[in-house]
């Protein structure tokens, strides 16, 4: 997404002369005006499209972000509300459509905290009353600012990865959850608003799932910025180990960890290069046992660290024979076994948790068909065995472990 502090610096492309420039403007925002208030609304978008392609103004700003809500795109009306307040902060309506947007994505505290603030900076702008009430009961309603379904999270963020944890609500959220109980860590490209850059950036989401038609409950957001103050640009996988949460960052090659129960902030590795001690493109994470195991994906190798993001070591290097990779990316364990997908070679390889080569398989080894490029471990209630897109190994699995499907050769 363009940021809001850059995108204001680009000249108009298009040159005319003040006088009939503000003509224009004020022309193209009667039309579109009269297009929404008749319910032609994307006619009334386009016309305070072609507004902006002549001069960038908050009342265009706050008049499309107002379409993109009827037209239920609220990521772009959150956009065109943000860029509206840029250019003229503390105006209440540029709350409004801001409010409007992100009650729209079900961010029901975001945009209760909208609607708060611009009757703060703008109390004679009463719609911001009832709009505040409506967010208020919906959340209510709702209970929680997350709809639980996966076609709803889809809607509404960028989902990159998931993993089964503990309940941050535990007293014990070091324990690793059993028949069902914990919740769900989501990796949201777009999972929260930073105000500094005035963009959206990648954030951990846990949450408890509904059941039974009741809606699920958003517990914690943690934004991906680590310790030095860089949001993640390229998030990946994440995994959880010892009631600890381990996120890669592949575009800056640094890995995050992060307290369950606090979201907080604990250590962080980060180190670019192609040496022992070094990373490029890392992918996929999975960890057990004190241990974490990354897929090196540029350096073509498979590296294991301490649970305090401590270098131990590397298995492989690029190749196509045992233990050696061609860009691998997902990784999973059980504390048993390793399991990681050689995207490039075509195949999974397993490995002990000391980095000793068991076996491979899959279209570039002996046995298994084609596999994708996906290594996923079942969580505690959940999992499946089969399926072509790789191995997917879980409670519901003959022995339920990855070291079962070491042995057999597949899931």
């Amino acid at each position: 997404m363009q940021a809001v502090a850059d995108w204001h610096k680009a000249p108009a492309p298009v040159a005319i002369h003040p006088d009939e420039l503000e003509a224009a403007i004020a022309k193209v925002k009667s039309i579109g005006s009269q297009a929404f208030r008749a319910g032609k609304v994307a006619d009334a978008t386009e016309w305070f499209s072609k507004g902006l392609k002549l001069k960038k103004d908050a009342a265009l700003y706050s008049n499309r972000s107002a379409c993109y809500s009827q037209l239920r795109e609220y990521e772009k009306a959150l956009l065109d509300a943000d860029r509206c307040l840029y250019l003229s902060p503390g105006w209440g309506k540029g709350y409004a459509r801001r409010g409007a947007a992100l009650h729209g994505l079900r961010r029901y505290a975001d945009a209760i905290a909208a609607y708060e603030e611009g009757l703060r900076m703008d109390p004679s702008f009463t719609p911001l009353v009832a709009a505040l009430d409506d967010a208020r009961r919906a959340r209510e309603k709702a209970g929680g600012d997350w709809d639980s379904s996966v076609g709803e999270v889809a809607m509404v963020s960028q989902p990159i990865a998931l993993v089964w944890v503990p309940d941050p609500r535990s007293a014990s959220a070091d324990l690793v959850p059993e028949g069902g109980e914990g919740c769900l860590c989501i990796n949201d490209a777009r999972g929260a608003f930073d105000v500094n850059t005035k963009r959206d950036i990648p954030a951990l989401k846990l949450l408890v799932p509904g059941s039974g038609g009741r809606r699920g409950v958003l517990l914690r957001t943690i934004p991906l910025v680590g310790a030095d103050g860089r949001g993640f640009h390229d998030a990946m996988e994440v995994s959880q180990d010892g009631g600890a949460l381990f996120c890669i960052d592949s575009m800056h090659c640094r890995i995050q960890k992060f307290r369950i129960v606090s979201g907080a902030h604990m250590e962080s590795f980060t180190r670019y290069g192609s040496r022992q001690g070094e990373l490029d493109g890392p992918r996929g994470i999975a960890c057990a046992g004190g241990l974490c195991f990354v897929t090196d994906s540029r350096n073509h190798r498979l590296v294991i660290f301490s649970a305090q993001l401590e270098w131990r070591g590397s298995v492989g290097r690029w190749g196509w024979d045992p233990a050696e990779f061609r860009n691998p990316t997902g990784v999973a364990t059980d504390g048993r076994v390793v399991v990681v997908a050689d995207e490039g070679n075509d195949r999974i390889q397993v490995f002990t948790m000391d980095g000793a080569f068991v076996r491979a398989f899959g279209y570039g080894a002996d046995g298994g068909g084609a596999v994708g490029g996906g290594v996923v471990m079942g969580g505690g209630g959940g999992g499946a065995c089969g399926g072509g897109g790789g191995i997917t190994v879980g409670p519901d699995c003959q022995e339920g472990s990855l070291a079962s499907a070491a042995r057999t050769g597949g899931a």
